[in-house]
């Protein structure tokens, strides 16, 4: 399949696509992004709530390529009792074996940007004082 696009030259189209699988990706995010509520849930783990997720993974619907992860919250609980109570519930719905899919959200900080260091002077007699 791919030897039809051998030829294909991204400068006739100007999107900045290499072929058509691309394109369908990029313009099946544009049209549906992807759902994710993991900015929610860190919001309110940082909270004090527990919190039960649900992922799984979104394909395209042209060509079945892996698009993303797609994150939804299920339930908010002022206890961690509570929602495992539910995690078992959610998992034993989903048919108990994809344990992976239904969990307990945990809060990811953001990590900070690396501050680079500065130049070393390798002459002395560049010294400011």
């Amino acid at each position: 399949m791919q030897t039809m696009f051998d030829d294909y030259d991204p400068d006739e189209h100007g999107d900045g696509y290499r072929n058509d699988y691309e394109r369908a990706s990029a313009w099946e995010l544009i049209e549906r992004p992807l759902l994710r509520e993991d900015s929610l849930a860190n919001s309110l783990t940082c909270q004090g709530k527990f919190v039960v997720c649900h992922s799984w993974p979104r394909y395209s619907r042209v060509h079945d390529a892996y698009l993303g992860e797609e994150i939804k919250v299920r339930g908010v609980y002022n206890t961690q009792a509570e929602a495992e109570e539910t995690l078992a519930e959610e998992r034993e719905a989903l048919g108990g074996d994809d344990e992976s899919s239904v969990f307990i959200w945990r809060f990811t900080p953001a990590l900070p940007l690396p501050i680079p260091a500065p130049p070393v002077q390798d002459e002395p007699d560049e010294i400011p004082f």
